[in-house]
């Protein structure tokens, strides 16, 4: 495996697409089944597995359903090795301003995120 952010910018981008649509399925395709989500806001750290975190995401209005524009980007690819690599990005929705720190590994011949690590904050009232 060569490095290829061409190869990360796709994932990325279902990525994106699946939490602005809440699409699990599409989600399922870019997160490893075993992938750890841990959240840092305030006092308020959580640390859940897939299951439970689909399980949230079942049960929110998707930001494309509330008539949201997506707004997300990469910010860096950090490659530690071929087959391992840090994607810093940036979204807002839902009223919030997230900052991912994602943890991709080339596994089973694809790219698949197996650490969401993220903080947000409010979004200002004007925006």
């Amino acid at each position: 495996m060569k490095r290829d952010d061409k190869a990360i910018h796709r994932l990325m981008e279902a990525y994106f697409n699946g939490l602005h649509h809440c699409d699990l399925e599409g989600l399922a395709g870019v997160f490893h089944p075993k992938a750890v989500y841990a959240c840092s806001v305030g006092q308020d750290h959580k640390v859940l597995d897939m299951p439970a975190y689909f399980e949230i995401l079942r049960q929110r209005t998707s930001p494309a359903r509330l008539g949201e524009a997506r707004v997300a980007r990469v910010d860096s690819i950090d490659w530690i090795s071929d087959t391992l690599a840090i994607v810093k990005a940036h979204s807002r929705m839902l009223d919030r301003d997230y900052r991912d720190a994602l943890t991709l590994l080339w596994t089973g011949g694809r790219w698949r995120i197996v650490a969401k690590t993220f903080h947000y904050e409010p979004l200002a009232a004007d925006g």
